[in-house]
């Protein structure tokens, strides 16, 4: 903060109150030297008038005292000047000529009004000692007044001194306030020098700073928006030399004339605008984004207006690059086939999750958040949870680890999971991108199942293997390899039930679904509500099977000669690689067969 200069002392309180003490001083002086020639009168036996007289003097003298005393200095000094006044114009006709030494009272009344009630009240004092004294020359040349008595004596020799006295003070004080006024006025002169000594260095501060801003400055005048001076940063960003703009307005270079209103209104309104977001323009009339902030004087009569400019073409380019590829990833994270999520290490907790996951862990992205990955049951326990972490922190990332998850509903699934640490707000997360394997480690087992049920040499054993591991291939409840005895009858060469190899058996055709396939020679499949397209089959009923595929197996001449059946006691789920599989084990049967 700049040094600011010592103010003087308040000249203009201080001095009624000088005048108080010394009016109160010179009063109480003359209340006591009228006090004491009255005594001294009386002592001396002088006669009755000039006794009385000094008696009265002596009451208004110690009652202006008492009135200044209580704060009543306009009224005491106007009542003491009266009384030195009609104090010396008594004396004069109890004495009976102007020579007396009462005179003095005239100079000293005239003095006191002079000094302590101003110039009107000495401009009445004046004229009416003069008056007074015109009008008492006149009667003592007409020999109206008393014979004075010429003599010397105490009394006079008193009333001289003791006007000596106060005249004395009146001209000391009137001394002193010349020099308190002198003092006063040398101090104003010393602030008023280191004022606009310190205001030529703030000014040249300000024009430094100003001719040297990187940025854009712009001074106007309040009242009508003229522009007054312009630094060198607004010449290389507007392309105007100072020569073409100083004297002008400034609505050359508003890209629009509402943005400039509203400024304007809301400088006047608040004194300041910042950070205004507007369109400038520049001299060859392209235009530009622009933050403006701008500050008024609070002087009134020549109010100034300082306005900086930054150009924030870059930032808002920058921002809208930004925007672009923060929506880019938006729609790439939320509509990726995959399930995307950002996850805090700290915790666990979900922080974004992508609309792909609903399918993964079986509740919506919006029951995610804010819940961590053990609560979902993406980890077992805390202890998986945190060998996760350590391999993803020792390398950065994890590519293509495989993981069995339990969703709410209670099913497992099988993930491949690839993360990457990442850093938010400083806080470590992964950015954890998972597949769903399930259908592909069903597939891979199947094909084994596959491989293992055709890898049977003898033909013996050939049947019963491929029932098994059709039936585990498929997960049917019953799966069953037939050999046409006649049009109307099959006979099981091999079924697997329950678990099991069951005993063959030769069973009729007729009402059930093994029927179409050998009288139509085809493929049959039905993936529901098989026992109402086959009411006539109590045995279909009774066993509780909901779904069936057929497959049939025919010699050269495209006779049928047995078939490949499987049996479900719940709905085939939709999907499913099950017709394949069917089509390769028939294949192989029918070779065998």
């Amino acid at each position: 903060m700049p040094h600011q200069p010592t103010p003087p002392p308040p000249f203009q309180e201080a001095q009624p109150l000088r005048n108080q003490h010394m009016l109160k001083f010179i009063t109480l002086v003359m209340s006591c030297a009228a006090t004491a020639k009255f005594v001294l009168m009386q002592l001396s036996l002088d006669g009755p008038l000039e006794t009385a007289v000094v008696g009265l003097f002596c009451v208004c003298s110690w009652g202006c005292y008492l009135a200044i005393g209580r704060a009543r200095f306009q009224f005491g000094a106007a009542w003491l000047i009266t009384c030195v006044l009609a104090m010396a114009v008594l004396s004069v006709l109890t004495f009976g000529s102007v020579r007396t030494t009462a005179n003095f009272l005239f100079v000293g009344a005239v003095a006191g009004a002079g000094i302590l009630l101003g110039r009107k009240a000495l401009v009445w004092c004046v004229l009416v000692s003069v008056a007074a004294l015109a009008v008492l020359t006149y009667a003592e040349g007409q020999g109206w007044l008393r014979t004075p008595d010429m003599s010397a004596s105490v009394a006079g020799w008193f009333t001289q001194a003791t006007i000596l006295v106060v005249v004395a003070a009146i001209i000391h004080h009137a001394r002193q306030q010349l020099e308190s006024h002198t003092a006063h006025l040398n101090q104003e002169l010393l602030l008023r020098r280191r004022t606009e000594q310190e205001r030529d260095r703030h000014l040249d501060r300000f024009v430094r700073i100003f001719r040297n801003s990187p940025l854009p400055m712009i001074a106007q005048a309040g009242h009508d928006g003229q522009i007054l001076d312009i630094n060198p940063a607004f010449e290389r960003c507007y392309g105007y030399h100072r020569d073409e703009v100083i004297g002008h307005s400034d609505a050359r270079l508003w890209g629009s004339a509402e943005e400039r209103a509203h400024h304007i209104g809301r400088l006047l309104h608040e004194g300041r605008a910042e950070m205004l977001a507007v369109k400038s323009r520049r001299r060859d009339g392209s235009l530009f984004d622009a933050a403006i902030s701008s500050e008024m004087d609070t002087n009134d009569e020549d109010r100034l207006v300082i306005t900086t400019v930054a150009d924030i073409t870059q930032e808002r380019q920058a921002v809208e690059q930004l925007r672009r590829s923060e929506e880019r990833f938006a729609k790439a994270f939320n509509f990726s086939p995959l399930n995307m999520s950002i996850i805090r290490l700290s915790d666990g907790r979900f922080l974004e999750v992508s609309r792909g996951s609903e399918s993964r862990f079986g509740i919506t992205p919006r029951q995610l958040l804010g819940r961590t990955t053990v609560e979902i049951g993406f980890w077992h326990d805390e202890q998986e949870r945190q060998a996760y972490i350590r391999r993803l922190r020792e390398t950065g990332h994890l590519h293509g680890i495989e993981h069995r998850v339990r969703q709410p509903n209670g099913r497992e699934i099988e993930l491949k999971i690839w993360s990457e640490l990442i850093d938010i707000d400083g806080e470590p997360c992964a950015l954890t991108c998972s597949m769903d394997i399930t259908e592909e480690k069903q597939r891979e087992r199947l094909l084994r199942e596959i491989a293992e049920g055709l890898a049977v040499q003898s033909s013996e054993d050939f049947f019963a293997a491929m029932v098994q591991h059709l039936a585990y291939a498929v997960e049917a409840d019953r799966v069953m390899v037939c050999e046409l005895v006649d049009p109307h009858t099959l006979q099981e060469l091999a079924t697997w039930r329950d678990g099991a190899l069951q005993a063959g058996r030769r069973f009729a055709l007729n009402g059930t679904p093994c029927e179409q396939v050998s009288i139509d020679n085809r493929t049959l499949v039905i993936d529901s509500g098989l026992p109402s397209q086959f009411p006539a089959s109590d045995w279909i009923r009774k066993c509780g099977f909901e779904a069936y595929m057929g497959y049939s197996m025919h010699d050269e001449d495209g006779s049928v000669i047995g078939l490949v059946c499987a049996y479900w006691q719940k709905p085939l789920p939709p999907g499913t690689d099950y017709q394949t599989l069917f089509s390769i084990f028939t294949s192989r049967t029918h070779a065998e067969l």
